[in-house]
Formats: structure tokens, sequence, C-alpha cells
């Protein structure tokens, strides 16, 4: 059990358009694994073209279809998560880790400032007793 003093305490407000942020996540994905895939393939043309050809020789075509699958498996994974890490419950917790939304230092300022300890002034001191002033 922990105590009071060791509790780290953040405040993360909720995610602006969470879904944006998975579709961003579905398009990068797609756009690294193409990249990947056709900058492979192109480096394998360009310095051994016999090994490709091989390559393709060997390869069934459901082989083809089973990579296809498993791109299209990854970008599932990796959307979903996008999808996971943007709720709040989890988003909170991956700043605490230091991997949320906004950074740790930024979510413990945060709820630091929304807590009732130590919260600074809200009005100018003043020298004025308004006890005197009210005839008492």
């Amino acid at each position: 059990m922990t105590g009071e003093h060791e509790a780290v305490k953040v405040k993360t407000e909720p995610i602006w358009y969470p879904w944006q942020r998975v579709i961003r996540t579905a398009v990068q994905v797609t756009i690294a694994f193409l990249v990947g895939l056709g900058g492979s393939v192109a480096l394998l043309q360009a310095t051994a073209p016999q090994v490709l050809a091989a390559v393709v020789d060997v390869l069934p075509s459901a082989a083809y279809a089973w990579l296809g699958g498993a791109f299209a498996f990854v970008i599932a994974l990796a959307t979903t998560l996008s999808k996971l890490m943007a709720i709040p419950v989890i988003n909170a917790w991956l700043t605490r880790l230091g991997a949320g939304s906004v950074p740790r230092a930024i979510a413990k300022e945060q709820a630091t400032a929304t807590s009732t300890e130590l919260q600074p002034a809200t009005h100018e001191p003043t020298a004025v007793d308004y006890r005197t002033e009210q005839g008492g």
C-alpha cells in the first residue's frame, strides 16, 4: 500500500478528437508498411535481382494473400491500440508512465492547480480591516 505522499497525482483532460487520432495512426502504419515493403523490394531488386526472382518463383500465390492479411492485421492492431490509448483512464495511466497525451510534468502541474491544497490567493492582499468597518 502506498502512502499519500508517494502517490503520483496527474490530471489529464479528455483527448480531443480521438477518432481522428485513430485514423491518423492507421494511415501512418499503412504508409510505413508500404514504404518499408516498397523500399525492401526496390533494394533487393537493385542489389540482388536473382534473389528476388527466386523468392517470387518459390512463394506460392497464397503466401501473397497471407502477407496482405498480416499487414492488415498489424494495421488493425495499431489502430485499436491507438483507440484504447485515447480512453481517459488509460491515458491517465500512460501519463503517469510518461507516455500520455500530455507530458507528465504538465499533468502534475494541472493536478496541483486544481487541488484545494496550496492554492494561490485569488485576490490581492489588502490592509483594510473589514471588522472595524462593519461597526463591530
